[in-house]
């Protein structure tokens, strides 16, 4: 790893630390008998960045991050960590050895350590006194606001706190890079909400290099600077969030980022600039037409839909300007309005429809989509979802991709 070194605003003052590092990863591939559970993915982390790998279970995520900390050795492929080859087909650095610190989903602290002992642990590395460490421990513990708790166990410690301890653990030893495995995945809603937060603050005020996983996609787009989206061991797409959500490359990326539903459409006309006007077919809305939406088109007379659900607006089913009807089949009220799920008679649902007005269950309403949110998809072959595994953080933000366009 680089020795350039940098002043950071550490917990007991500004301390002299290593620039944080990048991570590149070249072709990894990890198999586990006959499973292909990493499978020839390529992405490159900038030093200082907050990378989130988002993908559902079995995705490769976590086999992904124990492989960038040693946990896991590659079957093939190549990790380095700033300066320093950490694995490729003959070297594998114990974990030890690459200067990163891990927050783990079960918190992993020693149960018979107390707060201050477990945050300490992570300072024996460093050779420091034994004052030292304890102050700087205690001053951790104070940043994530658990001081007054540092002399108790983690059994006598709730959830939420064992997280910040953990936390507290991976900030102390001043490493250049953090790892995150689903460390908010067996946290209440609100407290996760909390917990997102912090890590994201502490994190980025200690100037290393992150990389975080989840299956959530709110928690991924809270937190990332750029998201890698991974599915069935390969890496789909690696773009900012704001690129994620408007140009998916395939309907996987999309629906796992969020999707009110989505319609068969075919091309009704050509327009200017690319673009075309899809009439929604396969959905019965009485004496209204389907919806006819302009929407970028390539060059296919039938394909998918994908609506997000702040494209989705419902108006009264009298409005001569909705473009279809449907029926309120759910109603939730958030607080701050209602959040809606219609159904439409041919059997298409769309869901998580925000609505500041109160519509009854069963209501008939009109629905109206808007364009920006909604993406054109060519009909799905078999392998629909194929892509290329290979992207750069952040270069493969601006990369063309073939294919599905936001609108």
């Amino acid at each position: 790893m680089s020795e350039t070194t940098g002043t950071a605003l550490r917990c007991g003052g500004p301390r002299e630390v290593r620039m944080p590092p990048s991570v590149v990863i070249e072709r990894a591939v990890k198999r586990y008998g006959d499973k292909l559970a990493i499978d020839d993915v390529s992405l490159t982390v900038a030093p200082g960045s907050f990378l989130v790998l988002l993908g559902p279970s079995g995705s490769g995520k976590t086999t992904l991050l124990r492989s960038i900390a040693g946990i896991e050795r590659l079957s093939s492929g190549r990790i380095a960590i700033g300066d320093v080859l950490a694995a490729d087909d003959v070297r594998h650095l114990p974990p030890e050895r690459r200067d990163l610190a891990m927050v783990f989903q079960d918190y992993a602290l020693w149960p018979h350590l107390t707060a201050q002992q477990n945050v300490a642990f992570a300072l024996r590395r460093r050779r420091l006194a034994r004052n030292d460490a304890e102050q700087r421990s205690r001053a951790m513990l104070d940043v994530v606001g658990l001081g007054h708790l540092a002399e108790r166990y983690p059994n006598q410690l709730s959830g939420g706190e064992q997280q910040r301890v953990a936390l507290a653990r991976a900030l102390v030893a001043d490493v250049g890079l953090l790892l995150f495995d689903e460390p908010l995945s067996n946290l209440d809603a609100n407290l996760r909400e909390q917990m997102r937060i912090e890590i994201g603050t502490l994190a980025r005020e200690s100037g290393a290099t992150c990389i975080y996983i989840t299956h959530d996609q709110a928690e991924a787009f809270a937190l990332a600077d750029v998201i890698g989206v991974l599915q069935a061991g390969r890496l789909v797409q690696c773009a900012s969030p704001e690129d994620l959500y408007a140009r998916p490359v395939t309907p996987f990326v999309a629906r796992f980022t969020g999707l009110a539903g989505e319609f068969e459409v075919e091309v009704a006309r050509a327009g200017p600039s690319g673009t075309a006007s899809v009439r929604v077919i396969g959905v019965a809305s009485g004496p209204q037409l389907p919806a006819q939406i302009a929407v970028p088109v390539y060059g296919r007379h039938r394909g998918r839909l994908l609506v997000r659900p702040a494209a989705v607006r419902l108006v009264a089913a009298e409005d001569p300007a909705a473009q279809l009807r449907a029926r309120v089949s759910d109603a939730a009220f958030r607080g701050r309005g209602y959040d809606y799920a219609v159904a439409f008679d041919g059997g298409t649902k769309l869901v998580g429809i925000r609505d500041d007005r109160r519509w009854e269950r069963g209501a008939v309403v009109g629905v109206n989509l808007d364009s920006e949110g909604c993406l054109l998809f060519p009909e799905e072959p078999s392998a629909a979802n194929a892509a290329p595994s290979r992207s750069t953080h952040p270069a493969a933000a601006g990369e063309p991709v073939p294919g599905p366009t936001a609108v």
